[in-house]
Order: structure tokens, then sequence, then C-alpha cells
């Protein structure tokens, strides 16, 4: 298996230099996907204005040295102008440390993409700026006491109590899609679960792969994956899901706009006999999720 599209943080938007005093131009409005693997980085043109590649410089920071790239001179499919769905291809030759990617639009000199990631000995790893995922709600009123918070510098998600979180990542979930995470909990909720969201307003269960928990809710991860159900006794456990086989299976693929972290411990508890998730403390959620070194790829036939 080859990784060639990684968690996580993509910041999509337009963002002035500090050193740009007079501006040649405004800002192209346009959205830009950037990938960063194991070895390379692609820059797709996802929609938006159409860029001319001879005013467009890619800069890749990595821990050794900055270094600035025309895009004219990368490999890519466009043939003469930079528009949907053309893709712009580089090595980065980092094996270890953080990596940031900007694309510039010299006229303007503004930064029209930004992305981050962590190379740890080969592996991405997950790399959140500004604790991204512990500002996003998901499904509304669905988190409900308790907290997220990011730890080991920025490669694990926490999620204590009763939190449902999202991040930002526009991913096209093919057949061949996959997730790779290591999860761990120190005390059982109603759900603990992770998948792709093309609207973090609502919930759908079709889309979350339950891993563990006592409340029947999303794909079950022991019955569509050979993957086991977690077991407390477990700590740690790496799981390896085909996600977009589970997708395609159900309601098909899609256009996901962001990844979903989901540790449901509802103080009241569902409708019936229970009255809550049973790791309670004085009326407090106290169930944990533990997700981290999350990776998502396309896996090679």
């Amino acid at each position: 298996m080859a990784a060639i599209g990684i968690i996580l943080v993509s910041v999509i938007g337009v963002f002035t230099l500090g050193f740009a005093e007079d501006l040649d131009s405004s800002p192209p409005s346009v959205s830009l996907d950037t990938g960063i693997g194991e070895s390379a980085v692609t820059i797709r043109h996802a929609s938006g204005d159409v860029l001319d590649p001879r005013d467009v410089e890619v800069v890749v920071v990595s821990p050794d040295a900055t270094i600035r790239y025309p895009l004219e001179n990368l490999r890519g499919d466009a043939s003469s102008d930079f528009q949907a769905g053309d893709v712009f291809r580089l090595s980065h030759g980092v094996s270890s440390g953080d990596i940031e990617v900007q694309v510039v639009h010299e006229p303007s000199n503004s930064i029209i993409e930004r992305s981050s990631r962590r190379i740890t000995d080969g592996i991405i790893s997950l790399a959140i700026l500004d604790d991204q995922v512990a500002k996003n709600e998901y499904a509304g009123s669905q988190t409900d006491g308790g907290s997220t918070t990011i730890t080991d510098g920025g490669r694990t998600v926490k999620l204590d109590g009763n939190q449902w979180r999202f991040l930002d990542y526009p991913y096209d979930i093919t057949p061949e899609a996959m997730i790779t995470f290591e999860f761990k909990s120190t005390a059982e909720g109603d759900i603990h679960g992770i998948g792709f969201e093309a609207s973090t307003d609502s919930q759908d269960s079709d889309r979350i792969v339950q891993l563990y928990g006592t409340q029947k809710w999303g794909v079950n991860v022991s019955t569509a994956t050979t993957e086991p159900y977690y077991q407390q006794s477990d700590d740690w456990r790496r799981y390896t899901i085909p996600i977009g086989e589970i997708y395609a299976d159900r309601d098909g693929t899609f256009q996901a706009d962001a990844i979903a972290f989901v540790m449901d411990c509802d103080p009241t508890g569902p409708s019936g006999s229970r009255k809550g998730c049973k790791s309670q403390e004085d009326g407090e959620a106290t169930a944990t999720a533990y997700f981290r070194n999350v990776e998502v790829y396309e896996r090679d036939e």
C-alpha cells in the first residue's frame, strides 16, 4: 500500500503575507487541495479562478530548509493554465519532522493555500494546527460535557466525556480509500467511532465506524471488516479500515468535508430503561477515546 493522501490539516483560504506592503493585484478566489505524502506533495485545483502557473510558487518549509518552487517547473497535468481538476506534484525530500507547504500567488504576495503535516520515520502523523478539532462541534447538540484535547505535539486526539468533534479535511472518498490509526479507551461509553462526513450538522450512522461502546450505532468494525471490536484490555490497538469499501456497500462514496471523532456518553442515556452512559461520576460522563497517528491513503490494487 502506498500512502498518497494523508490526514490532516488543510487551511483553505487567502492569507496576506506580512512582508507585502504594496499589492500588485487582488488575491485570486480559488480553492486548492494539498496532499503531503511520505515523499511527495500534490496540489490540486479544486475550484475557483484559473491561475497562470507563472504567477504561482510553492514554498516548502522543512526542518532543514525553506525552498521555493515555481509552479510552472513542477510535474503536472496542466497544459497552460492551472484550473479545476489540474494537479501539480513535487518530491519534498523530508524523512522526519514537521513540513509546511504554502502556495503563494506572486502578483498579490498572498498565500492561497497552506497545509502542514508531521513525518516521523517515514510515517505521516496527525498534525493539527491551533487545536482545530477541539473547536468544531459535530452533529449539533451532541457534544454535552467533557473536553477534547490535542497531545503529543499534535499526533493524538483525546476525547473525554460526551464529545462529537470534527476536523476539516476535504477528501474524495473512492472505493480504494483506506484509513489507519491507533485507538485506545480507558473507560467505555456508548459509542466510540471515527469516519468521514459531507455535512457536520447531522449524524449519519452509515458513515461512522464504531470501534467500542455499549450502544449499537454506526458500522460495527468487527462485522464490516476483519478488525476486532475493541476490548479495554487491548490498551492501544492499530486499526486499518477499508473505509471506501464500507461506504460503497452502503450509501455510496462521496466527497467528504471532514473527519469525525465520536465519543458518545450521554448523561441521560438513550430512550428506554437505561439511566445513561455507564461511565459516570457524580452525573458527569467519564468515558474516553484516544486516536493517534491517523493516516488516509488510497490502496494499491
